[in-house]
């Protein structure tokens, strides 16, 4: 079986782009080929790029503007750049429209939902640092691949899922109700967590990668 290429967008910052290496190495060990995705403007462009990938990984970063989902501004957003957002924007409804299996991470699972049609909400108290525990819908397909319907998460966010978009569906939660996974709510490959798996070394962790990097390989 061919290694599969697994895309994964950028940040924006002072004319560079970058991603976390936890992110690459954990494809790495999962055996997929990871791939950066530097945002384009040109929609022919993105198109050639998704040529080329199997899977995506959404990357986690600064807030995307609440105007795109019909919220107001507040306080505590730190707006993504306009260049990187309007890319991940496109990207993620292409992802969704080709049916491209895909794993969305902290801020990835909020792009997801955007993109779907969802909301999120601006600010939530309590999840910005730490760890807390997830609640996850037996008979999910997160379930099946965590292995467990409940599990210790990181928490590194200020926002999260409030309605879930078109042909998505809540499958956990944090104990005080915060959505922690968004999942398709079709046979297709679409996963999304609010926490930060790239950045823990647990079998759990291991397993949702190496269910991205299957589905891509089989897709």
């Amino acid at each position: 079986m061919a290694i599969p290429r697994i895309g994964l967008n950028t940040s924006l910052d002072n004319q560079r782009v970058a991603v976390g290496y936890g992110y690459i190495d954990k494809i790495r060990q999962a055996g997929g080929a990871p791939v950066i995705l530097p945002p384009v403007s040109a929609p022919a462009m993105l198109v050639r790029q998704l040529e080329i990938v199997d899977g995506i990984v959404f990357v986690g970063g600064p807030d995307y503007d609440p105007a795109l989902y019909g919220k107001p501004m507040h306080p505590k957003v730190e707006l993504i750049s306009k260049e990187r957002q309007d890319y991940d924007l496109a990207l993620c409804r292409a992802v969704l429209a080709r049916r491209i299996p895909a794993l969305g991470i902290c801020g990835g699972l909020q792009i997801v939902n955007i993109a779907a049609g969802g909301t999120l909400h601006v600010h939530v108290e309590g999840h910005a640092a730490g760890e807390h525990k997830v609640l996850v819908a037996e008979g999910s397909a997160l379930a099946r691949v965590l292995q467990a319907t409940s599990l210790t998460v990181n928490s590194s966010h200020h926002q999260a899922a409030d309605a879930a978009g078109a042909n998505l569906r809540v499958v956990a939660r944090a104990e005080d109700g915060v959505i922690e996974a968004l999942e398709a709510s079709d046979a297709r490959f679409l996963l999304a967590v609010q926490w930060h798996p790239e950045r823990m070394e647990t079998l759990a962790s291991a397993r949702l990668f190496a269910a991205l990097v299957h589905a891509a390989a089989s897709s």
